[in-house]
């Protein structure tokens, strides 16, 4: 699949899914930190949720992606 900024709707008319990609901060020992530190241009993080339609049911997952080539 491509992952594009348009709604897709209903997948196979039961699952709807939502992708969010943030930044990420660190403290000043490489940390991953939720407030404060300092933006890491080389690090992104990807939370992908899937809901069942009708329902209050969904599975998410969260990864980091990390440009570790620096290029």
């Amino acid at each position: 699949w491509i992952l594009t900024t348009t709604n897709p709707g209903l997948i196979e008319n039961k699952f709807t899914r939502q992708i969010v990609i943030n930044n990420v901060s660190r403290d000043g020992n490489f940390n991953i930190v939720s407030q404060g530190g300092t933006n890491d241009s080389g690090t992104k993080k990807v939370t992908s949720t899937v809901y069942w339609n009708g329902t209050s049911q969904n599975v998410r997952l969260t990864t980091y992606i990390m440009n570790i080539l620096n290029d």
